[in-house]
């Protein structure tokens, strides 16, 4: 699953547990690009702001999972 290009609806398919783990492999794959800026291997530092909306995307449809439960 490429991270960077998530698309809402897709998500909304998803249950609880998957958005979970999408938000969980989205965090690490944001890790990974922090380290590899810091270390000058990764030259697209705007695949940050790409993570960054997609991990706020996730976090809100789970939230919005939860108070609909």
């Amino acid at each position: 699953m490429d991270l960077q290009k998530l698309k809402v609806e897709t998500l909304r398919s998803y249950d609880l547990v998957k958005l979970k783990s999408v938000g969980e492999e989205v965090r690490k794959e944001l890790s990974s690009l922090r380290m590899d800026v810091f270390t000058e291997k990764a030259k697209n530092s705007a695949s940050f702001r790409k993570l960054k909306k997609n991990l706020a995307r996730t976090l809100t449809l789970i939230n919005e999972k939860n108070k609909n439960k």
